[in-house]
């Protein structure tokens, strides 16, 4: 019988070691994440985190947490996301204009019927005041294989290859901490910026714009037999 008792005790103590062991894996994998230079997404931003799709829209937390005022903010791969601790109800959420440090120059031109028509189905889930006012007119990024437009709060790109049209987010988060953040994005960018404007504007439009000639390398120009010349990437 003490035998009997004596076994009993050893499975019951082994079955609570066992318990005790998962615990401990599932609060340890759910407090720290797995990709290094990540971190978990702060408690109050996760409902607009989550509401509005997540880490296949923002990308995973890259930096910790930070106070500033009323605001808490927090870093994503493709956004910097903040809550308003001073409001209540979703109005509190917003994104920080991370597309202005891009050294995009504004382009005061563009307006709603500037932007990518393929882009409009992600402005609609972000939500236009958290997507900001086009920065610039959409590019053609031919190295890439993308289309891309830059916007004040995020930016956005369509792989050309990709029958189904999914809008994905560019990673203005990544670049504009750059060094500062042990994350590494794997999606790769870099601004292509216009900056100067043209005269043939018009016409280059009736030929297919920047698709047909490219990002202007130079300003216009008059050459000395009197003609206003101007070079772009591909003409």
């Amino acid at each position: 019988m003490r035998n009997f008792s004596f076994t009993l005790l050893r499975i019951l103590a082994g079955v609570i070691w066992l318990l005790m062991a998962g615990c401990t894996v599932d609060t340890a994998s759910s407090f720290y994440p797995s990709t290094p230079g990540t971190f978990e997404v702060d408690d109050q931003l996760k409902e607009f985190y989550v509401e509005k799709g997540g880490a296949a829209v923002f990308g995973p937390a890259i930096a910790e947490v930070f106070t500033q005022d009323y605001l808490r903010c927090q870093l994503m791969e493709n956004a910097r996301i903040c809550a308003n601790t001073n409001q209540r109800g979703s109005g509190k959420f917003s994104l920080s204009p991370l597309g202005r440090q891009l050294g995009i120059p504004l382009n005061n031109g563009i307006d709603a019927g500037g932007i990518f028509s393929g882009f409009t189905s992600m402005i609609d889930q972000l939500g236009a005041e958290n997507v900001g006012q086009p920065l610039d007119v959409v590019h053609y990024n031919y190295s890439l294989g993308r289309v891309e437009q830059y916007f004040e709060k995020v930016g956005f790109a369509i792989y050309l290859n990709d029958t189904a049209g999914t809008v994905h987010l560019l990673p203005y988060g990544d670049f504009v901490c750059g060094a500062s953040c042990s994350f590494g994005s794997s999606t790769a960018f870099s601004p292509i910026i216009n900056l100067y404007g043209s005269p043939f504007e018009n016409a280059l439009q009736f030929l297919g714009g920047e698709s047909f000639t490219g990002v202007a390398l130079t300003p216009a120009y008059q050459t000395s037999d009197g003609f206003l010349e101007q070079v772009f990437t591909n003409i």
